[in-house]
């Protein structure tokens, strides 16, 4: 049975700290460190370039995606915490991305943003699959295979 790797983890502007819980021998992280309960800090990982909003764990337990902002640039980050490593930049929203889901069943991922747009990637082939627009949020199902989008009628009422 796999650790909480794939759970969502909404953190702090960088620099931002992993923490291992003590008790368990499979590696569980946290990243609140406030926290009294039994954990120690592992590492910090910074991006002095374009900073962390947003970090979601991948399939592969040492790598992280994690949304971004720099200048008016919107990206998502494949980072590798092995090496400290941008492995890819997902670039293609334009307004702050408010969520990262990963499919459970391949190495795609969708991310929602402020402009309206759920976009579906890829970070194998380094790509976006498919952009939805006018959507607000987005999931896919437990298997892998639905992906569930939610639309928001604009108010036509003046």
């Amino acid at each position: 049975m796999e650790s909480t790797w794939s759970q969502a983890l909404k953190i702090f502007r960088w620099p931002f700290t992993i923490w291992k819980e003590e008790s368990k021998s499979n590696f569980s992280f946290c990243v609140k460190p406030k926290l009294k309960l039994n954990f120690r800090k592992i590492n910090t990982y910074y991006n002095k370039n374009y900073g962390v909003d947003l970090v979601k764990f991948t399939h592969h337990n040492k790598c992280i995606l994690c949304a971004s902002k720099r200048d008016s640039h919107y990206r998502i980050m494949y980072w590798s915490l092995h090496d400290n490593n941008i492995l890819c930049s997902f670039i293609g929203h334009t307004d702050s991305i408010t969520q990262i889901d990963l499919n459970p069943q391949d190495a795609s991922f969708l991310s929602c943003s402020k402009d309206g747009s759920t976009r579906v990637w890829e970070y194998q082939k380094k790509q976006c699959l498919i952009k939805i627009n006018k959507s607000k949020t987005a999931c896919f199902d437990n298997m892998g295979k639905l992906l569930a989008c939610l639309f928001v009628r604009p108010n036509t009422n003046a």
